[in-house]
């Protein structure tokens, strides 16, 4: 067991499951209904301050009016000498914050459904008057069938109004801080906007818009640096994804849509665009090759072999015509050389 603590009231403390600037969270076992739950211990160092407790239970009792499948559920809120806890519904995980860490970014089609629940949860809590102040992927919690939760409703808005704010401590976490929580301004509805627009940013390209070595620069960009490119991290993302969360990163809070619900529809049209303009390729163009005068034969041919003459008609019983000529010529000087003797035989006689 991780805690000195072995039980809490009716509740017996099994293991402690998370811990944060605001306190530890036990998982525990509640007796008389027979269930598991989780169990939020708040820090002391938050109980010490004058006036904390009254305004913890004021915003504990206002979160535990919230009714709605994407908001964590609060059972019970509770004290044990110096110790002030809630009670809330047990949730198996994992934390929008360990799948980000594990697959490094999700594509649109499984990140747009996460985020439509993340808003209706704020939308339906500002309806109800209450602002989050802590939006970020670690206070997302998935449910035993998969839906997406979201914890923590309260605490920050108490710590706020205590004089932690005045000794320069942070209340929140810096990377998901809109601009006027980050210099101590009145914070409404769009404060959870602008911080939603990050865990989209985060979701999307697996990095959070600003980042630095320190808290204080990153506080820093968060007033000052506009945010960088999203398509410079995901390429393949239309530029109208860029121009949404933009908007909803703005630093003035009244160039921000008029509800996380409007930042997250404007997201899902955008991402039904294409992400280029797409140019068919250019027709392909039979090109005749230049005939030569003189071509080779393909190589993949057989060279011709020169095939024997054909009998010609001029050749008569099989003899060819040359030696026939020939035949004729010795015949013809066979005939003058008898002519030639019979002449001289007659001269003689005479």
């Amino acid at each position: 067991m991780s805690t000195s603590y072995p039980s809490l009231g009716k509740y017996q403390i099994i293991e402690e499951i998370g811990r944060g600037g605001m306190g530890a969270v036990y998982k525990a076992y509640d007796p008389f209904l027979d269930r598991t739950v989780a169990i939020k211990l708040l820090a002391p160092h938050l109980v010490w301050e004058p006036g904390f407790v009254e305004r913890f239970l004021r915003e504990a009792r206002a979160a535990g009016r919230l009714q709605h499948p994407n908001v964590i559920s609060i059972y019970d809120v509770g004290q044990e000498g110096s110790n002030y806890y809630f009670v809330m519904a047990y949730l198996p995980g994992p934390s929008l914050k360990q799948i980000i860490s594990q697959k490094g970014k999700l594509a649109p089609a499984e990140a747009l459904p996460i985020l439509r629940q993340v808003a209706d949860a704020l939308d339906y809590a500002h309806d109800k008057g209450l602002v989050h102040r802590d939006v970020k992927p670690a206070n997302v919690m998935f449910g035993e069938h998969g839906q997406a939760v979201l914890m923590d409703f309260g605490i920050v808005r108490a710590a706020e109004e205590s004089r932690l704010t005045g000794t320069g401590a942070s209340i929140g976490t810096p990377h998901y801080m809109a601009p006027e929580q980050v210099k101590g301004a009145e914070v409404d509805v769009r404060a959870d906007q602008y911080a939603l627009a990050i865990v989209a940013f985060e979701m999307l390209t697996g990095n959070v818009p600003f980042d630095a070595a320190t808290t204080t620069a990153v506080l820093y960009k968060q007033v000052n640096e506009p945010p960088p490119s999203v398509t410079a991290f995901c390429p393949d993302l239309p530029s109208a994804v860029e121009a949404a969360l933009n908007r909803a990163l703005s630093k003035s809070p009244t160039a921000r849509f008029a509800t996380c619900g409007e930042f997250v529809s404007a997201l899902q049209q955008a991402v039904s665009q294409p992400a280029r303009p797409i140019v068919p390729p250019a027709p392909t163009q039979l090109v005749r090759p230049v005939e030569s005068k003189r071509q080779a034969p393909p190589a993949h041919h057989p060279v011709a072999q020169p095939q024997p003459a054909a009998t010609s008609p001029a050749r008569k019983g099989g003899v060819p015509v040359l030696l026939l000529a020939g035949t004729g010529v010795v015949a013809l000087m066979l005939i003058a050389l008898v002519v030639y003797s019979h002449n001289i035989v007659h001269s003689k006689v005479s």
